[in-house]
């Protein structure tokens, strides 16, 4: 499907999260709230209240930054910049003129069945790799969120756990979309468009 090309002013998804997998991750925590909430309103002893409320503050704490994650697409398009989402409290905006391709690949999943996280030897997952280009010098590396992607070497790798469904029309669908951004860039003699 082709999206039309966005409007100056509004931001276009071009990557969704994969709300699913949020909701999973939140189920424990949210249990955990509630539970405690429910004993603080049942337990008199004071040490009992105080542990349900540190549960239940350590349990938002936990919530608050997953519900945010899970609300953010991974990567959108707004005024010639994609915008990657990987965990920052705001997204990277590179300009649309360093990015070259979007490419299938596969990484560690980072969710382990023996419940490690950081566990690389654990199951994989699909990716989409963003290749910039190397005269971008100022975009080859960022410090992001493990659990959803890594960035070095001038490749963006977005773990297909946290991302709607990886498919090769979805990738298909990313390259024509820069294709014609960079298109439309060019013809309004904006940018360096490739």
């Amino acid at each position: 499907m082709t999206r039309p090309v966005a409007h100056a002013g509004t931001r276009e998804t071009w990557l969704s999260s994969n709300r699913r997998a949020f909701a999973a991750a939140l189920l424990l925590p949210v249990l955990l709230a509630a539970g405690s909430g429910g004993l603080l309103l049942a337990v008199d002893p004071l040490p009992w209240r105080i542990a349900a409320g540190v549960v239940g503050v350590l349990s938002l704490l936990v919530i608050i930054p997953l519900a945010l994650l899970a609300q953010q697409p991974r990567l959108a398009y707004h005024d010639w910049h994609l915008l990657v989402y990987l965990g920052a409290a705001r997204p990277f905006r590179l300009p649309v003129d360093v990015v070259e391709v979007f490419f299938l690949g596969q990484a560690p999943s980072m969710v382990s069945p023996e419940g490690d996280p950081f566990d690389d030897q654990g199951p994989t997952t699909s990716t989409i790799v963003v290749r910039l280009a190397e005269k971008a010098d100022e975009w080859q590396k960022r410090d992001v969120r493990p659990m959803l992607g890594h960035w070095c070497e001038g490749y963006i790798t977005l773990r297909g756990t946290w991302c709607e469904p990886i498919t090769e029309d979805l990738v298909r669908t990313l390259n024509h979309r820069l294709v014609e951004v960079k298109r439309e860039q060019k013809s309004l003699g904006l940018g360096e468009a490739s």
